[in-house]
């Protein structure tokens, strides 16, 4: 499943690299806008960019990815380990 957003460029954003600018926008890490930007993923006024390149204001951004799956919890007993309290906002071990 693929997500997109398609924006215009805040003034506040002006100058700086795209993998930043979309970090900041986006809510992204910088590794992972900066995978987004390799990929293809965005285009500046439908040209498609590298991440160390720097965007301008009034610019339209649109940025295509695909989200990466969360990590799985998986419990595991430790031997010598017990729960003493164990309710949806703590737990406490011995």
């Amino acid at each position: 499943m693929t997500e997109s957003r398609s924006l215009p460029v805040p003034d506040g954003l002006a100058g700086e690299r795209v993998d930043a600018a979309i970090a900041k926008l986006l809510g992204f890490s910088r590794s992972f806008a900066a995978e987004v930007v390799a990929a293809g993923g965005v285009t500046v006024d439908g040209v498609t960019v590298d991440k160390s390149d720097r965007l301008h204001a009034d610019a339209w951004l649109q940025v295509e990815w695909t989200p990466k799956e969360a990590p799985r919890i998986v419990p595991v007993e430790v031997p010598g380990m017990t729960i003493v309290h164990d309710d949806e906002d703590i737990v406490v071990v011995d």
